[in-house]
């Protein structure tokens, strides 16, 4: 964008600020910064967290010599999907729109990041929750059978599989609630502000 047009662009979009309630924008920008703050967080959380999974799964490898193939697949697969999430919750925190010293601009990278996120947790039972349930079963049934020689599990077992489904079923909803309550109602709002500007 050249400077003149960018100087118009500029003077268009704060008379159509200066028309609307000033607060709601500012309150509405406030509120994505926010929560676009709050994911950068969880991101560096949850890569953080993988690269401890990945680590843990190393150790479980190569300082224990008498462990099956379950467990030892088990093990390859936490590591694989630790690589895996990682890669998916950085790709998903990138976006294709340039910022061009617009509100316009700012308006629709922000917009973007919301829907990747939105996108994101609508699918954490896809990239997250079911490769971690697999990596679970694997290596706890694994070491059943590398400690009693059968792949049936014991009551502790069940009671194990039936507390972590548990928590898997909550952390699925709760990305969904969120979703809902927290993402939609954003976006709606930012959508709002980039038409006024278009208009």
């Amino acid at each position: 964008m050249q400077l003149d047009d960018l100087k118009t662009q500029w003077r268009k979009e704060m008379n159509i600020a200066s028309r609307a309630d000033g607060a709601s924008f500012k309150s509405i920008i406030n509120q994505a910064n926010k929560y676009d703050r709050r994911m950068r967080s969880t991101v560096f959380i949850e890569i953080f967290a993988c690269f401890g999974i990945m680590l843990i799964a190393g150790l479980g490898l190569f300082l224990k010599d008498d462990i099956g193939w379950m467990r030892q697949l088990g093990y390859f697969t936490m590591i694989a999907v630790g690589i895996f999430i990682a890669v998916v919750v950085s790709k998903f925190r990138k976006v294709s729109i340039r910022d061009d010293w617009t509100l316009s601009s700012r308006l629709a990278s922000e917009t973007q990041k919301l829907e990747r996120q939105k996108k994101l947790l609508g699918s954490t039972a896809f990239w997250y929750l079911t490769p971690c349930a697999l990596c679970v079963v694997l290596i706890t049934l694994g070491s059943r059978f590398d400690n009693t020689g059968s792949y049936w599990p014991d009551m502790k077992s069940w009671i194990f599989y039936c507390v972590y489904a548990c928590l898997l079923i909550f952390a699925y909803f709760y990305h969904q609630w969120e979703v809902k309550r927290k993402i939609n109602p954003l976006l709606q709002q930012l959508k709002s502000l980039q038409r006024e500007l278009s208009d």
